[in-house]
């Protein structure tokens, strides 16, 4: 019984100092494990050699949840976590590492657990797309009809001949189509 208490207290500070749960046990550092086994009065060793339950910890982390006043993220808040993005954030922040603080924050905020580290990429990244189509329709809506027309020619001159008399006149020496990939990939996420 005394491993379980170790365990619980394991789970517990680890949600209150990076809120969110370990996946496993080898993801707590020893000496954290050693500061609270000697909190419960538990030998370290035990927790070393104890598997976890899943009917426990599973148990153990709706203790938890109930005891800090948090919940599971639902499929409707992780939808508003995306329009959120898409409406809040994405506007002025387009970093990965930037956007995942401000969903990590922003889910902090509303007191639900933290998704997985793959949910979460994946929201974001489910964000950022719909922002860009939302953009991209956007600003073709409201280009006239004249621009839409001097664009499609500009293109259709690029790809027909990229060193062009037009193409130069219009956008200088001719584009290196290494540094147009490489650009692009700059760009990704």
């Amino acid at each position: 019984m005394g491993v379980n208490r170790l365990i619980f207290a394991v789970l517990l500070k680890s949600f209150q100092y990076a809120h969110k749960f370990p996946d496993s046990p080898k993801d707590i550092p020893f000496n954290v494990i050693e500061y609270l086994a000697s909190q419960v009065n538990i030998s370290a060793s035990k927790y070393q050699n104890h598997q976890w339950q899943k009917r426990s910890i599973m148990r153990f982390r709706g203790e938890i949840r109930d005891y800090l006043g948090i919940k599971k993220a639902t499929a409707k808040e992780l939808q508003e976590m995306v329009d959120w993005l898409r409406a809040e954030v994405l506007f002025t922040e387009s970093s990965f590492e930037h956007l995942l603080v401000a969903v990590e924050q922003r889910f902090f905020q509303l007191q639900i657990e933290r998704p997985t580290d793959e949910r979460i990429e994946r929201l974001i990244r489910s964000a950022c797309r719909q922002f860009e189509d939302d953009l991209f329709q956007n600003i073709y809506n409201n280009l006239s009809q004249v621009t839409r027309s001097n664009i499609d020619s500009f293109i259709k001159t690029l790809v027909e001949d990229p060193r062009s008399p037009e193409r130069e006149r219009r956008m200088g020496k001719p584009i290196n189509l290494a540094v147009l990939q490489s650009f692009v990939l700059k760009c990704k996420y």
